[in-house]
């Protein structure tokens, strides 16, 4: 289990490419993602000034005070101050370190503001038109290209080398960091090397664990090879009951990304198991219809917009099954369809906060 450090991953979804094909967005791995413990809020420990103390206190554990010291980390520059600071001192990070530092990374990047578009020729209210300022166009210090290099340079070493004491958590925690950040951009064979090191914690895993390595592995650009596949629907065959939408429609579409086709006995397990999801969605749905005076989830104003947002991560889902199925030329059985169409029928009734 990764420590109360670990930062949770609740990253704003990035809208990958569209497909031509299925005319459906393919899913991001930004999409997928691990529920660790909530970020606490940056506290400088020692002195309130936001750097990490010099030393960790008599009788603590030194892995322990490391990731303490990522709480008050605002910068690169400070992350790498307190690694440094961990590193001179003797101490070996262990595998919940490294995935706390890893969250770290990520959440520096995903803090950094997107750099305003250069627009040579955009014209002000006025109607005249003028360069972009300097000022607008540049990136903040710690850009999100900065913190990954940064992460490929110095944690994706830490990463390669724990990997061999990692737990499956950890692994997925790790990948997802990895992904998220693109470090494929910097070391093309890290999908690779990840794959080889974490099949063996595969089985008997969670669902979101299970999903969230897969689809990580394809945002590092990585083809799994057919081995390592067949590995994972084994393990995964044993989880998919326990399966939610979200992680069902991940790893379908992550399937579908790569163009594998499971066994037939995994995908008839698969379409089962998102027939009852969705029987259970729309009873669900019915009910609150029923209980709001007609009204479902997110369909009555102010009140409802989380509701709303989660109708439209549960279409998302249900969708990305039916995109998978169409590339992989898998044909759902009717009943599957019937009651699958008429729930993305009523979660497109659903209005999303407006921009």
């Amino acid at each position: 289990m990764l420590c109360a450090a670990a930062v949770a991953a609740t990253p704003a979804q990035h809208a990958a490419a569209p497909d031509s094909a299925a005319g459906l967005a393919s899913p991001g791995v930004d999409t997928f993602i691990l529920s660790t413990s909530q970020q606490q809020p940056a506290t400088a420990p020692d002195g309130g000034d936001g750097e990490p103390s010099a030393a960790p206190p008599p009788h603590s554990n030194p892995n322990k005070h490391f990731v303490k010291q990522l709480r008050a980390c605002h910068t690169v520059q400070h992350v790498s101050e307190a690694l440094s600071t961990a590193q001179q001192s003797g101490v070996a990070l262990d595998p919940q370190a490294v995935a706390a530092l890893g969250s770290a990374l990520l959440c520096l990047a995903q803090r950094a503001p997107v750099p305003a578009p250069h627009l040579p020729h955009s014209s002000n209210a006025s109607g005249s038109s003028g360069s972009a300022t300097p000022a607008a166009a540049a990136p903040a210090a710690d850009s999100r290209g900065k913190v990954a290099e940064f992460a490929a340079r110095v944690w994706a070493p830490l990463l390669l080398a724990g990997a061999g004491e990692m737990d499956a958590v950890g692994f997925s925690t790790c990948m997802h960091v990895a992904a998220t950040l693109r470090l494929h951009h910097h070391l093309p064979t890290l999908g690779d090397s990840m794959a080889q090191a974490c099949v063996a914690s595969l089985p008997g895993s969670s669902p979101r664990v299970q999903s969230t390595v897969l689809c990580a592995l394809v945002g590092l650009g990585s083809t799994p090879p057919a081995p390592w596949l067949r590995a994972w629907a084994r393990a995964s065959m044993q989880a998919l009951r326990a399966y939610t939408l979200r992680d069902l429609g991940a790893a379908a579409a992550a399937l579908a990304r790569v163009a594998w086709a499971p066994p037939e006995a995994w995908t008839a397990r698969m379409l089962g198991v998102l027939r009852v999801q969705v029987q259970a969605l729309r009873q669900r749905r019915r009910r609150e219809r029923e209980a709001g005076g007609g009204r479902g989830a997110g369909e009555g104003g102010d009140a409802a917009w989380s509701g709303a947002e989660e109708a439209c991560g549960q279409l998302r889902s249900v969708a990305q099954v039916l995109w998978a199925c169409a590339r992989l030329k898998v044909l759902p059985e009717p009943q599957t369809l019937d009651v699958t169409l008429d729930l993305m029928v009523d979660l497109l009734r659903v209005r999303r906060r407006p921009a």
